[in-house]
C-alpha cells in the first residue's frame, strides 16, 4: 500500500507564516490593555503546528478547500481573537459578568489543546491515506429535469412562506420591518411556515445545480461569457438563499462552496481570483452587518455619509469577539460549572436531537445550549450559542475535548480526500459546504450544525438517493478541454477518459 508522502521542508511562504506567528506571540507577551499570557501560547501553537505536522500546511493549489477553510477558522480563533482581546480589551457582550483572567487563560489553553488534537489526527490520517485513492475519481451528473423539479418545489415553499409577490418584495425592501410584522402573524400560519422551511432550500439548490452544470458544460461560449454567466448565477443563488430571515450564514456558506467549485475548474490565477472574491464578499458582509446593526435604517437609498456614520459607530474589536465566540465566553462557562457535574453525553445527544421537529422538543431543556443560557439568567431566551469545546467539557471534561476534536479532524480528513477526488463541480460544492458547516464547531454548537443538516440538506439527501448521480460524462470533460484548455480541470484532476 503506497502512502501519501509530505515534504517536511518548509518553503519561504510557510516560513513567513511561522515567523509571523512567533513574532506576534512575543508581542502579545507585553503588558497591553488586557494581559493574556495564554494568547501567546495559542498563537505559538497555531504557527508551530505547521512545522510539526507537514500535512497540516496550507494546500497551495486549492485556495478554497476543506483544510484551508479549517486553517482560516482556527487561525481566527487562536490568533485574531486573542490579539483583539489583548490589544482592545475583553468585551463583556451578553455575559452577566466577565470571568476572571485565570478562566479566560484556561479557555485559551483548552482551545489550543483542541486544535493540537484536531491537527494531529488530521495529519496522521492524511499520512496513512493511500496515494492512489485519489485516482478513484468522483463525478456527479446534473439532470435538467431535476433542476426544474427542485425549482418548482422551492417556489412552492416561497409561496407558502410569503403568500404573495407583494410580501416577498416587501421582505427584500426592508427585511427587519418585515420580520417584526411577522411576529404576530406567525402563530396563525404555523403550518404553512413549517412546511416551507423544508421546501425553500430547494429553490437555492436548483440554482446551484444550474451553476454546476455550467461549470461542467461550457460548450462553445467564450471564457469571458462563461465567467460572467457563472458570476451572475452565483449572485442570483445568494439572493435565493437570503430568504431565511436575512441570516448571513444562510447565503454566505453556499456562495463560498460555489466559489470553491468554480476555483476547482481553474489552473492559473486561483489565489488572485480568491483574493478578489474575498474582497467582494467582505464588502457585502460589512454592508449586511451595518444594515442589521441599524435595524434596516441604513440601506441602498441612504447616502454615503449615512453609511460612513453607521460604520464608524461599529466597534470592530467587540464584533470580532462576540461573533467569534471569544475565549471569555468559554471562560465564563468553565468558571460557572467547574466541570463538577458532567452530563456524560446526555447534553450532546440532546443538542443533536433538539432541532428535530416534535421529537426534539423534549430534549431542548437538557441540551448544552439550554444549560449555557440558564447561566445568563435571561429567562427562556436561548439566543446565546455555546461553543463545541464547551459542550464537550460539560459532558466529558478535558478528555471529551481531546477526543471530540480528534474525531472532528478525522471527519475533515475524509472530506479533504473526497474533495481531491471530485472531477465535477457538484461534489466539490457539497463537500465544501459540508466542511464549512462541520467546521462551524470550531466556534459554535452541535445543535446549530444539526439544525442545518435537518432543515437545509433535504435537496442534497434527495439527490444522493438518485442512482444516476455517478454517471460518467467523459464526453463533457473532452468538450471542456476543447474550449478551456488552460483552465477547466485542475492539474491534479485525472481524466475519466
Amino acid at each position: 500500500m503506497k502512502l501519501q508522502q509530505a515534504d517536511r521542508r518548509i518553503d519561504s511562504k510557510q516560513a513567513r507564516i511561522v515567523l509571523l506567528c512567533a513574532a506576534l506571540g512575543m508581542v502579545l507577551l507585553f503588558p497591553w490593555k488586557q494581559p493574556l499570557p495564554a494568547a501567546a501560547v495559542s498563537v505559538f501553537v497555531f504557527g508551530f503546528v505547521q512545522i510539526l505536522f507537514p500535512h497540516c500546511r496550507p494546500v497551495a493549489d486549492r485556495p478554497l478547500c476543506p483544510w484551508n477553510w479549517a486553517l482560516l477558522l482556527f487561525g481566527f480563533k487562536l490568533v485574531m481573537l486573542p490579539a483583539a482581546e489583548v490589544v482592545g480589551g475583553v468585551e463583556i457582550g451578553e455575559l452577566p459578568h466577565l470571568p476572571s483572567m485565570r478562566s479566560i487563560n484556561a479557555a485559551l489553553l483548552l482551545e489550543s489543546l483542541a486544535y493540537i488534537c484536531f491537527a494531529a489526527t488530521y495529519n496522521e490520517l492524511q499520512a496513512r491515506h493511500r496515494a492512489d485513492a485519489i485516482a478513484r475519481t468522483l463525478r456527479w451528473y446534473v439532470p435538467g429535469w431535476l433542476m426544474v423539479g427542485y425549482f418548482i418545489v422551492g417556489m412552492a415553499g416561497v409561496w407558502l412562506f410569503f403568500g404573495s409577490l407583494d410580501v416577498l418584495v416587501a421582505y427584500f425592501r426592508n427585511p427587519a420591518e418585515y420580520m417584526l410584522g411577522q411576529i404576530n402573524e406567525a402563530p396563525a400560519r404555523a403550518g404553512p411556515i413549517a412546511v416551507s422551511t423544508f421546501l425553500r432550500p430547494f429553490l437555492g439548490f436548483s440554482l446551484v445545480l444550474l451553476v454546476c452544470r455550467l461549470l461542467d458544460r461550457p460548450y462553445g461560449i467564450s471564457k469571458f461569457v462563461w465567467g460572467l454567466s457563472a458570476a451572475a448565477l452565483i449572485v442570483l443563488t445568494a439572493v435565493s438563499f437570503s430568504i431565511f430571515s436575512y441570516n448571513r450564514a444562510a447565503f454566505v456558506a453556499p456562495v463560498l462552496a460555489l466559489c470553491a467549485a468554480a476555483l476547482s475548474r481553474l489552473r492559473t490565477q486561483t489565489w488572485k481570483i480568491t483574493g478578489a472574491g474575498v474582497g467582494v464578499l467582505g464588502l457585502l458582509l460589512a454592508m449586511t452587518t451595518i444594515f442589521r446593526s441599524t435595524h434596516g435604517q441604513t440601506d441602498f437609498a441612504s447616502s454615503g455619509g449615512e453609511w460612513r456614520t453607521a460604520a464608524s459607530e461599529l466597534e470592530l474589536s467587540s464584533l470580532v469577539q462576540i461573533y467569534g465566540n471569544g475565549p471569555q465566553f468559554l471562560g465564563f462557562l468553565l468558571e460557572e460549572t467547574d466541570g463538577s457535574e458532567l452530563q456524560w453525553g446526555q447534553g450532546l445527544v440532546a443538542g443533536i436531537l433538539s432541532p428535530v421537529p416534535i421529537l426534539g422538543k423534549g430534549f431542548r431543556s437538557s441540551s448544552g445550549t439550554a444549560l449555557y443560557n440558564e447561566l445568563f439568567n435571561r429567562g427562556d431566551s436561548e439566543d446565546q450559542v455555546i461553543s463545541f469545546a464547551g459542550e464537550l467539557f460539560l459532558n466529558f471534561h478535558v478528555p471529551g475535548v481531546v477526543f471530540g476534536f480528534a474525531l472532528l479532524g478525522a471527519l475533515l480528513s475524509c472530506l479533504q480526500n473526497t474533495f481531491l477526488r471530485a472531477t465535477s463541480a457538484l461534489p466539490v460544492y457539497v463537500i465544501q459546504l459540508t466542511a464549512i458547516w462541520l467546521l462551524f464547531l470550531a466556534v459554535g454548537s452541535v445543535s446549530v450544525v444539526s439544525q442545518i443538516a435537518i432543515y437545509f440538506y433535504g435537496p442534497i439527501y434527495l439527490y444522493l438517493c438518485l442512482p444516476q448521480r455517478r454517471r460518467r460524462c467523459s464526453a463533457l470533460i473532452a468538450q471542456s478541454k476543447r474550449y478551456f484548455p488552460d483552465g477547466v480541470l485542475a492539474p491534479d484532476q485525472p481524466s475519466l477518459n
